[in-house]
């Protein structure tokens, strides 16, 4: 059976669709879950000696906290980097993988496109050498 060349064509970009449709729609990555320290304000006088003890143990209450926000905010920079590598990595793979795909079907394509010339020039050629009445 002759399939027209625009058929097969159309088959193959349909038997391809399903590949595109299959991709996940991509969620929002989560925000940092850390805790922000509380600013300080310095005492408004440098006179009283309680005032300037409240206040350094504020300061050092928020280099404490500081120092947790930051490993935090790391250790969120550090995982997110990991994702963004394995997201990458995963897209080269898919990437590969499609192309490989296109590649084989356009192969098939045209493998059959040669065939089909070949054998509408055959059957031109044996009309041509076909004894008129």
């Amino acid at each position: 059976m002759k399939m027209p060349i625009g058929a097969l064509i159309l088959g193959v970009t349909l038997a391809s669709a399903p590949c595109a449709m299959a991709q996940e729609a991509a969620t929002p990555y989560p925000d940092p879950q850390c805790s922000k320290p509380d600013l300080i304000k310095p005492p408004l006088s440098n006179n009283d000696t309680a005032q300037v003890g409240i206040y350094n143990a504020k300061v050092k209450l928020f280099n404490r906290d500081a120092k947790a926000y930051n490993d935090c905010v790391r250790a969120y920079i550090d995982k997110a980097n990991l994702e963004v590598t394995r997201i990458h990595d995963q897209a080269g793979i898919d990437q590969k993988r499609l192309a490989d795909n296109a590649n084989a079907a356009m192969k098939d394509v045209q493998d059959k496109i040669q065939r089909a010339l070949a054998e509408s020039n055959a059957l031109i050629a044996a009309q041509n050498n076909t004894p008129s009445r």
